[in-house]
Parts: structure tokens; C-alpha cells; sequence
């Protein structure tokens, strides 16, 4: 059997929140952008309250579709920010600062 050390948050470098932050952040936002995505496909939303949860217009979206996260961020920053931070100080981290989902 072996032993691993794990960290919580504020045993982690400035460094390591950073990017434990930043990858949280992008990886709540796609799950969120599927989420919505599904919603649309199966009609339980309109196309226009989806391009308005987005927050940004039906040709913004379909000419730069990598900008849509960051218009979805914009949108819903003070939320997704509560929910990442939430996650972040009740994860645990390996010795690289990655979460470690138990």
C-alpha cells in the first residue's frame, strides 16, 4: 500500500492556486456550456435564452465560437466564481497542486 500526501488549499503556492483556479474556472464553465448546449438540443430552451444565458449574440457565437466561455464568464462571473471558490477550499491537492478527486 502507498501513502500519499495530499494538501488543502492554503497549503498550496500562490502559483499552484493559480492554476488550480484558472483549470476549476474552465472546467465549470464547459460542464455549465454542455449543460445549457443540452437543454437547447432537447428543446426545454429557446435558441434566443440560450444565446441570452451565453451572453452574446447568435452571430458572435457561430463566427467565433472560442470566444463563447469567455462571454459566458462575463456573463455569470460573481456565480461561477462562488461555485469554483466553494470547490477549491473543500477539494484536497497532490504534490503538483492538482485536485485530487476521491
Amino acid at each position: 500500500m502507498k501513502e500519499v500526501m495530499l494538501r488543502e488549499w492554503k497549503d498550496l503556492t500562490v502559483d499552484e492556486q493559480n492554476k488550480a483556479k484558472e483549470a476549476e474556472t474552465n472546467a465549470f464553465i464547459e460542464s455549465e456550456l454542455e449543460f445549457l448546449t443540452d437543454d437547447l438540443n432537447a428543446e426545454r430552451i429557446a435558441e434566443d435564452e440560450y444565446y441570452r444565458e451565453i451572453g452574446c449574440a447568435k452571430h458572435c457565437a457561430e463566427t467565433t465560437a472560442w470566444f463563447i466561455p469567455s462571454c459566458y464568464y462575463e456573463k455569470h462571473k460573481v456565480d461561477v466564481d462562488y461555485a469554483v471558490e466553494t470547490r477549491l477550499q473543500s477539494s484536497l491537492y497532490d504534490a503538483f497542486g492538482r485536485s485530487v478527486y476521491l
